[in-house]
């Protein structure tokens, strides 16, 4: 049997920076806290130079 490829990571992050590049894309930085880091950076390492759908839930108003 072969186990499932993980297609989705779950996280909490602080936005950092958000920066437009020359060609018009954009760079988005998160600062994502210790305990997730190493999930997290596994995760969009394996999938480096591939499309992913993003959504942001905002957790607090202030």
């Amino acid at each position: 049997m072969t186990e499932k490829e993980q297609i989705a990571i779950e996280f909490p992050a602080e936005i950092r920076k958000l920066a437009t590049m020359a060609d018009y894309s954009a760079n988005l930085t998160l600062n994502i806290p210790e305990p997730f880091k190493p999930a997290v950076m596994e995760w969009f390492s394996r999938r480096q130079n591939k499309m992913v759908h993003i959504v942001a839930v905002v957790e607090d108003s202030s």
